[in-house]
């Protein structure tokens, strides 16, 4: 009881690692409406499945290219996606993902983000691009974790995945 004092009192503890819980909801939530998406289309989890050496081989360079969400169609790269549990991202965020985009040929990046309560403006957004011969277009995705109808939100994330990179 936590009403009485006294020093005898255990509990038992655990962490739950934040983001990398967001990272896997959303992978799995675009699983889920998978019917949003081409038929032929992969949804890979880049820490797993969809990992790859990060530098064309044969190199010297070593590591792996993970981005958390890469979606692909016929054996082509359409997009890759990164999750970040923060209202707003960093320079080292976006340089992360046009690494990944760079690497697995993909000529779309998106950062997804938890939408802050203040913000107002449009679920998507464009960023940019980077590049002119080899052009990337990056995005941030702001997905309304506080929403009442959270299935309406994946089913959301779907659909503007899918207009960024089969329309």
């Amino acid at each position: 009881s936590f009403d009485e004092e006294g020093n005898d009192l255990e509990l038992n503890s655990f962490t739950l690692d934040m983001a990398l819980t967001f990272e896997k909801y959303l992978l799995n939530s675009l699983r889920q409406n998978r019917n949003e998406l081409p038929e032929d289309t992969a949804i890979l989890d880049g820490n797993v499945e969809g990992r790859k050496k990060f530098y064309n081989q044969p190199s010297f360079g070593t590591g792996d290219a993970k981005p958390d969400i890469i979606l692909k169609q016929s054996g082509n790269t359409m997009l890759i996606a990164d999750a970040k549990y923060k209202t707003k991202s960093k320079d080292t965020d976006r340089y992360q993902v046009i690494s990944h985009a760079l690497s697995y040929d993909s000529k779309i990046a998106v950062l997804i983000l938890p939408k802050d309560e203040n913000y107002i403006g449009e679920s998507l957004r464009k960023l940019g691009g980077v590049g002119t011969d080899y052009s990337i277009d990056v995005y941030e995705y702001y997905f309304d974790l506080s929403s009442h109808d959270l299935e309406s939100e994946e089913c959301k994330l779907a659909k503007k995945l899918t207009s960024l990179c089969f329309a």
